[in-house]
């Protein structure tokens, strides 16, 4: 499973994979959707770790003020 996503963020195409491993299209697909959803979660992390950090370390405004104790808990 874990090779098959490799491959699936690699860029590999449903086809390809199908020609190399015989698995089904069907399964490839839903497989696929699993790993673009990962990457979305992780570039997400990303996003929210580097507001979080910026709030706590460059960016004052009141708006965020709320958000003061996210800073003492992260750094």
């Amino acid at each position: 499973m874990f090779v098959l996503a490799a491959a699936l963020k690699a860029g590999y195409t449903d086809d390809a994979l199908y020609e190399l491993t015989k698995i089904d299209k069907w399964f490839l697909n839903k497989m696929r959707n699993i790993v673009n959803f990962h990457v979305t979660m992780e570039t997400l992390s990303v996003i929210v770790e580097w507001f979080f950090t910026a709030r706590c370390t460059i960016v004052q405004s009141p708006i965020f003020d709320r958000m003061s104790s996210v800073c003492d808990v992260g750094g």
